[in-house]
């Protein structure tokens, strides 16, 4: 058995935690050297945690991951050019850590972010996660960027929470086949993290019909097994 992570939040999610949300936007007017030097300096850090922690354990890891929220329903949290020039070159460097040990490098990243994914790709990302519903249904998100990278994800979390397990398994049977559109990989999976009010039934109907799905890619890439 494999893990998949890496050290915990993103550079944008840790400026966040050390300032607040609300004083950081109002520190890039009010003391913009300050506002991009915050960025800078937990880039510096997250490049030797990084370092540090592919070095010990990168062998557990089949993949990293690093989560770092950029956005909301409508919009990224700060200006997309901002973004750019702060942050996304701190992404870069853990990036290239993974690179260079071999691994892949999953994103995961709420809001509406389609504004930076052509940036966020080209700092060579390998996959995405999450791919919510509610900034777009899950077969714009495969239209888009299936040939450039893996998607992880696929299925709201409406459908694990309000519907009946037996429509969550078809409808996850349904849809799947989707993915297989994907040059890049995928992962079958919710469209974001599983909270704890998600019915049991309806979470075991996702992995069940996955599994089916697997079973069914297997049969036909080997039909002598049968």
């Amino acid at each position: 058995m494999k893990a998949y992570g890496g050290c915990g939040y993103g550079i944008f999610e840790a400026s966040q935690d050390l300032v607040g949300y609300e004083y950081l936007c109002v520190m890039q007017f009010m003391d913009p050297d300050l506002f991009a030097d915050i960025f800078k300096k937990i880039g510096d850090l997250w490049e030797t945690l990084w370092q540090g922690v592919i070095e010990k354990y990168s062998d557990i890891f089949v993949f990293f991951r690093m989560g770092d929220d950029l956005g909301h329903k409508t919009s990224t949290l700060l200006d997309p050019d901002i973004i750019r020039q702060l942050i996304l070159p701190q992404y870069k460097k853990v990036i290239d850590l993974v690179h260079r040990s071999g691994k892949k490098f999953l994103l995961h990243s709420c809001g509406n972010i389609f504004p930076l994914m052509d940036d966020i790709i080209n700092l060579g990302i390998d996959a995405k996660h999450s791919n919510e519903d509610q900034i777009a249904p899950f077969p714009v998100w495969i239209e888009k960027y299936f040939d450039r990278i893996g998607l992880f994800g696929g299925f709201d979390l409406n459908l694990l929470v309000l519907e009946k397990p037996e429509t969550v398994y078809q409808t996850v049977i349904e849809q799947g086949t989707l993915f297989r559109r994907s040059a890049n990989g995928y992962g079958l999976g919710s469209g974001n993290s599983i909270p704890e009010y998600i019915p049991v039934d309806g979470y075991m109907a996702m992995i069940e019909a996955t599994i089916e799905i697997r079973r069914r890619e297997s049969v036909s890439f080997h039909p002598k097994s049968m």
